[in-house]
């Protein structure tokens, strides 16, 4: 598997601390694929570790609502 990130295999082997440790660190890490397109909280869910795909699904909803609303709060430059 090429591009898998620590997140990746923290969330296939079930590694719930670590996962949080990992997204906390850097919260991007939820965003990127593998190879395969695959994101962390698909491979916790493929490998069976509902509870720790389900946080890493709610993770990816917050992560992308913070990046959206500070977007759209940046204010453009007065000339």
């Amino acid at each position: 598997m090429n591009k898998c990130t620590p997140l990746h295999c923290a969330a296939m082997n079930g590694h719930t601390l670590v996962a949080e440790r990992l997204y906390t660190a850097n919260p991007r890490l939820l965003h990127i694929k593998d190879k395969g397109g695959k994101t962390p909280a698909w491979w916790a869910q493929r490998r069976g570790h509902m509870t720790l795909a389900q946080r890493l699904k709610a993770l990816e909803q917050e992560s992308k609502t913070i990046l959206t609303t500070s977007k759209s709060s940046q204010v453009a430059p007065e000339p």
